[in-house]
């Protein structure tokens, strides 16, 4: 079989690229909870996973809004007025359960194919993708966050973090659509409930740690490590330093340090010895 001659090409470039990516992204871990980037780096993933989770629970839930429904005009079956069903991007509470009072989030049903066909139209269905791809955006700045408690990222990768939360707040905004549903919500009488509630939460806490994150600077290995040398004053080009040590036996050390101005050093060490007397004493 003849084999294209692109293969041989790509399986050599490809790893090469995943490592060059690597390199300019992040760098070896310094440690458990070092947080090399400093404090910014703790305050942005306490609020991305505070986003997360709100994100998801805000999505996953039966009680995003709160409509009365009439039975006999929609979907479900039987002849009753539903009063505060809850209805969610992808579940919604359970109408045989809502009418023997049974309203919590262990009723909810997930929308199938058919309900969903008759219920959702164009707003609605924008309101499950949005909500869909600021899950996917949020959960992946968390996972880098969490990495960043031992490691460093690169400029452009802290970039791109924050640009994706910035999307994911964008995104959970976008969750707002289902008011615009006319068969969702226009006719129902829509309500704020539980889900809506938390979906704000999310997008302040999105929003909040984008902003916290463009302003994260380059990692310093020993910011939150024990026992962190001091750190030492920048010593300006040109500078010579000496430093004189005498030991027990009598021998004087003498280092002399010239710092250039490409940052490179020269160390120069002398040793003097005491001179001992020959000659006995009487």
């Amino acid at each position: 079989q003849n084999i294209p001659i692109a293969w041989p090409l790509l399986a050599c470039t490809v790893p090469r690229s995943f490592d060059y990516i690597a390199v300019m992204c992040f760098g070896d871990c310094d440690g458990c909870c070092t947080f090399p980037h400093g404090k910014l780096s703790i305050w942005a993933t306490v609020c991305t996973i505070a986003a997360y989770i709100l994100a998801i629970n805000a999505s996953a839930g039966c009680f995003f809004v709160k409509a009365d429904i009439g039975t006999t005009e929609s979907f479900f079956d039987g002849d009753a007025l539903l009063k505060g069903i809850g209805i969610g991007l992808f579940a919604y509470s359970d109408p045989l359960e809502h009418l023997k009072g049974n309203t919590g989030l262990q009723y909810c049903e997930y929308w199938d194919k058919d309900t969903l066909d008759e219920f959702a139209d164009a707003a609605f269905t924008a309101a499950r993708a949005a909500a869909v791809a600021a899950n996917f955006s949020i959960g992946v700045s968390m996972i880098v966050c969490i990495l960043m408690s031992c490691m460093t990222f690169g400029r452009w990768c802290r970039q791109i973090t924050s640009a994706l939360l910035f999307i994911g707040f964008l995104c959970e905004s976008l969750t707002f659509l289902i008011f615009a549903s006319d068969k969702g919500c226009r006719d129902l009488d829509c309500r704020f409930s539980i889900g809506a509630g938390l979906a704000i939460g999310a997008c302040v806490m999105a929003l909040l740690s984008a902003l916290i994150f463009a302003q994260i600077g380059d990692g310093d290995a020993t910011a939150f490590s024990s026992g962190a040398p001091a750190a030492q004053a920048t010593v300006p080009a040109g500078t010579v330093t000496v430093e004189e040590i005498l030991e027990s036996d009598g021998t004087k050390k003498t280092i002399k340090t010239t710092t250039h101005a490409d940052g490179s050093k020269t160390v120069e060490e002398t040793v003097e010895k005491p001179i001992v007397s020959a000659i006995p004493a009487n």
